[in-house]
């Protein structure tokens, strides 16, 4: 009995799908398709006064990806020649009506062209549209490596662990650079979310926002010089991290710099260069009495201005105006990379395109892998030369975490020890 019940009750229910999905069929005939939408698009690269005609010549072509995360209908890339006026033009159609990322790049002899429009809504047929560029110079100072996300613990130890965090910074270029007053900031918001603030219309496109703490490398201007394929390591915490917890991995002793906020409960090394708190928000959800990268993905920044640091130079999103945030002018930053928790999550940038075009992912929290630079060639002397495009969906790659990996060299031209005996005891 009860098996013919089930099995009509399972009739009746497949008769109900069935006309309710004629009945969506039906409505679907009385909805017009989605008609494609185009694009007239001008892209405008600095002149020729700019360009060496020898030896940094001005760009004859420009690469072009239009990218409608929201709808993830797509993404395309065309590639211009130039007209006149140094001016590039295309006129695109079928595309999806939605709302588009678009960025324009090329690279020159000292560093990349790049221009973009963010947010931009392509409803309509023949949208016009005008992007005009700047040149950024190749990086010079740039993040290398970030462990971020944590791990799980292996035997004997048990549950998860994040204190292991730290990221590299390294000299990609061929010149000594000086580490002095260099400064590190997390952007607002900490997590990648599709809720982004709104921020007052008359900073306008000139600043990125310091969520809570901002930290300063110290030094009179020549205290830290860095060479060519030389790296430095910053630290959450500089110490031997197995021995403090059982099952992690990395031992952390040997950082040239630990971000540190006083806390009994988590002692300072005494060994290890102090980074300078120069600004400190703990109103906006900020953890007061440690520096924590998100581990769901951090908007890092690295940024270096003129003259100190003013931690009154603030400004509040339209979300929460009762919080400021410190602003950092965008031409002060010397490198950036967006960290999310996920591939969809790019949609949901807080890093501006002009910084970083894209994202980079370990795939989840607690997983124990870093983010790297890919190796894009290699000194004679065996240090690395590495990708930087301003887009961290392309420069970096997954790895386990191993500071001064694929062979960097630390610093030779200054000794932690005798530093932090002059300066810190």
């Amino acid at each position: 009995m009860k098996t013919n019940i089930r099995y009509t009750f399972f009739a009746i229910a497949i008769l109900a799908l069935s006309l309710s999905a004629c009945e969506r069929f039906d409505d679907l005939r009385d909805i017009e398709a989605m008609a494609p939408v185009s694009i007239a698009l001008s892209i405008t690269i600095p002149g020729p006064e700019h360009f060496d005609p020898i030896d940094n010549p001005q760009p004859t072509t420009i690469s072009v990806h239009l990218d409608n995360f929201a709808e993830q209908a797509f993404s395309r890339e065309f590639e211009l020649t130039l007209g006149d006026n140094s001016t590039f033009t295309v006129f695109i159609d079928s595309l999806v009506p939605g709302t588009y990322s678009i960025r324009a790049s090329v690279e020159t002899v000292t560093g990349n062209i790049v221009g973009n429009a963010t947010n931009v809504p392509i409803v309509l047929p023949n949208t016009q549209l005008n992007i005009d560029t700047r040149i950024i110079p190749f990086g010079r100072l740039i993040f290398k490596q970030i462990f971020y996300a944590g791990r799980t613990l292996s035997y004997p130890g048990t549950g998860t662990y994040f204190r292991e965090g730290f990221f590299e910074v390294y000299n990609n270029s061929d010149e000594i650079i000086y580490l002095d007053s260099v400064a590190f900031a997390i952007l607002n918001p900490m997590n990648a979310t599709a809720n982004l603030p709104t921020w007052p219309e008359e900073d306008g496109e000139r600043y990125v926002y310091a969520h809570n703490h901002v930290f300063q490398i110290p030094g009179s201007g020549t205290c830290f010089p860095l060479q060519p394929g030389e790296s430095v390591i910053l630290a959450q915490r500089a110490i031997d991290h197995p021995a403090f917890m059982p099952g992690s991995v990395l031992n952390l002793l040997g950082a040239e710099f630990e971000f540190h906020i006083p806390n009994a409960n988590l002692p300072v090394n005494p060994n290890v260069i102090n980074a300078i708190l120069v600004y400190n928000n703990n109103d906006g959800g900020g953890i007061g009495l440690q520096w924590l990268l998100p581990m769901a993905g951090p908007a890092l920044v690295m940024f270096r201005q003129e003259g100190p640091i003013d931690p009154s130079f603030t400004s509040a999103s339209a979300q929460v105006p009762a919080h400021q945030r410190l602003r950092i002018r965008r031409d002060d930053v010397l490198d950036a990379v967006e960290a999310v928790p996920n591939a969809a999550a790019i949609m949901n940038k807080r890093v501006p395109l002009e910084l970083d075009a894209g994202a980079v992912t370990v795939g989840g929290v607690n997983v124990g892998l870093a983010v790297s630079r890919i190796v894009r060639t290699t000194r004679p002397d065996g240090t690395p030369i590495l990708w930087d495009t301003n887009n961290s969906s392309r420069d970096f790659e997954v790895v386990t975490p191993e500071p001064r990996r694929n062979g960097s060299r630390p610093p030779a031209l200054w000794d932690r020890d005798a530093w932090v005996a002059a300066n810190q005891q």
